[in-house]
């Protein structure tokens, strides 16, 4: 068995949205961060953009990991195989030098599968929860 671990690296992804238009957001949800009691209250006074404040701000990153796992499996398995035999006259039938019986118009023959498996997966996890985003 052979794993490799890749080399750490950072990297920082270029903003979605500016900071000027976040704050737009915040502003245009102001009401929504107080919780339901300020949104009933609302109906009866509006409150005006004064009665407001915005105290503090942050940027701030959110660490994740990026986890691509691929594994290639390489194996043998014996299995059986059927073949059909088409005419009901035939008794037995002669593979590779071996007599094979057949049985309700059928032979039966070993043999040995040579099979390879390449997988790969990959997540995203979240560097603070722990939680995981599976990708394909």
């Amino acid at each position: 068995m052979q794993i490799t671990t890749a080399e750490e690296r950072v990297f920082v992804f270029k903003e979605q949205i500016s900071q000027e238009q976040s704050e737009g957001r915040a502003w245009g949800r102001k009401i929504d961060a107080f919780g339901a009691f300020t949104k009933m209250a609302s109906f009866l006074q509006k409150p005006k953009d004064d009665d407001f404040e915005m105290i503090y701000k942050e940027h701030r990153y959110q660490p994740f990991w990026h986890v691509v796992c691929r594994a290639t499996y390489d194996y043998e398995r014996k299995s059986s195989f059927v073949i059909a035999v088409t005419k009901a006259e035939v008794k037995s039938v002669t593979i590779e030098g071996a007599e094979h019986q057949v049985e309700a118009q059928r032979v039966t023959v070993s043999g040995i599968e040579h099979c390879r498996e390449d997988l790969t997966q990959q997540e995203f996890v979240d560097g603070i929860s722990a939680a995981q985003r599976r990708t394909a």
